[in-house]
């Protein structure tokens, strides 16, 4: 059973009891960022309505939240492309060294057997 939180937040000039899962001091840290913006916005242009103003706070969030959306996005790209190559990278160096295990066993084979290095037979 999940916890519901009942926060009283004030945005601007309105009251507002939000129920919420989140911890009280999150929803009222959110409140205080809105507010910190709402008062920006309305002290840049003090013509503003508080309903303008809040549609531009609101226009802000939401060009933020897309915008760390597609930086998420590219990361998550990035991090893929990389995954791939080390992947590739990997299955090259298991090659490498499956090739470097069976000259070297070539290799104890030639000298055991007497025979020259490089497998061509020497003439006399």
């Amino acid at each position: 059973m999940e916890i519901i939180n009942r926060v009283r937040v004030e945005i601007g000039t309105g009251r507002y009891t939000i129920s919420t899962n989140e911890p009280e001091e999150y929803v009222l840290e959110l409140a205080r960022g809105i507010n910190e913006k709402l008062e920006e916005v309305m002290g840049a242009n003090g013509t503003l309505s508080q309903s303008d103003a809040l549609i531009l706070c609101l226009l802000d969030y939401a060009d933020g939240k897309k915008k760390s959306e597609q930086g998420a996005d590219h990361i998550r790209d990035q991090l893929t492309g990389y995954l791939e190559d080390n992947a590739k990278q990997r299955i090259e160096l298991d090659e490498l060294r499956a090739e470097v295990k069976r000259l070297s066993r070539e290799n104890e084979l030639l000298k055991k057997s007497g025979a020259p290095a490089g497998g061509a037979a020497q003439k006399k």
